[in-house]
């Protein structure tokens, strides 16, 4: 499956979402690392516990997925959804672009920018990642590319 993210304006870090027959958005919420996906009519809510640093992906107050950095790489993300753990990593020399991997290791996707001039992306990944899972994690790439391109930005610690 491949979705596209094209920004809403030059001013947010909020995204419109196209894809097979999917129209959606993905948005922040200003000065915090929350924010919502839209999916359809239906908004899922993302907030940051306090205590834990953990993302949690919600749905009418029940927890759809949560996420959390793992290591000493601010670029990575452990993502648990049901019975389902993902990583979100961080090219081997850095740079933008994230891989999808399954627990065991196995590859599933990529989310890459179009260019290093604009923000409009590309996310390429296995149908077997739902596409709210799949909306869960270019947000969580979109805060990461949001934090990293602010120097005096950083992400807290946690998780």
């Amino acid at each position: 499956m491949r979705l596209t993210f094209s920004p809403q304006s030059l001013f947010t870090w909020n995204y419109w979402v196209t894809g097979q027959d999917i129209i959606g958005a993905i948005e922040f919420n200003v000065g915090k690392d929350s924010g919502q996906i839209v999916l359809g009519s239906t908004a899922y809510a993302i907030h940051q516990d306090s205590q834990s640093g953990e993302w949690r992906l919600l749905a009418n107050n029940t927890v759809q997925a949560s996420a959390c950095r793992f290591g000493s790489n601010t670029h990575s993300f452990e993502v648990t959804y049901g019975h389902q753990r993902l990583s979100l990593r961080s090219g081997r020399f850095g740079g933008t672009a994230l891989t999808i991997h399954r627990q065991d290791g196995t590859l599933l996707g990529d989310i890459r920018p179009n260019s290093l001039v604009n923000r409009k992306a590309k996310l390429h990944c296995s149908p077997e990642i739902g596409v709210l899972i799949q909306l869960f994690l270019f947000w969580l790439t979109a805060l990461m590319w949001q934090r990293t391109s602010h120097p005096h930005a950083y992400f807290r610690s946690g998780c």
